[in-house]
């Protein structure tokens, strides 16, 4: 009787497993639903900072850090743009004489914009 549990509790716990794997498979290959997708970034000089996006839904804006010589550094954030099929691009950009650094782009679901 021991085997029998012992293999009863083996099976059960590979099924268990097989659907654990498949409910999360499942899931990370969807995106969210309402998102910026095909989204890019990048510098167009040494203080500022651009985000493109042309797919999905929702909103999207340009971030960069800027660094400051004897100073604290600061963050900065361009306008929540739509995004469009035709690339809408955003920039965010840094005070005269700051350097941008860490840019990116930050997205918001078409529920939240």
């Amino acid at each position: 009787m021991g085997k029998r549990r012992a293999i009863h509790a083996a099976v059960l716990s590979v099924a268990i497993g097989i659907a654990a794997g498949l409910f999360t498979a499942g899931s990370a290959q969807a995106g969210p639903a309402g998102y910026p997708e095909q989204c890019t970034s990048g510098y167009s000089d040494s203080r500022t900072g651009y985000a493109t996006c042309w797919g999905g839904a929702g909103t999207f804006r340009a971030k960069v850090r800027c660094d400051v010589s004897w100073a604290p550094d600061y963050d900065r954030y361009s306008s929540w743009v739509w995004v469009t099929p035709n690339k809408q691009t955003t920039s965010a950009w840094c005070n005269s004489g700051d350097r941008a650094f860490n840019g990116g782009y930050q997205t918001r679901s078409i529920l939240d914009s």
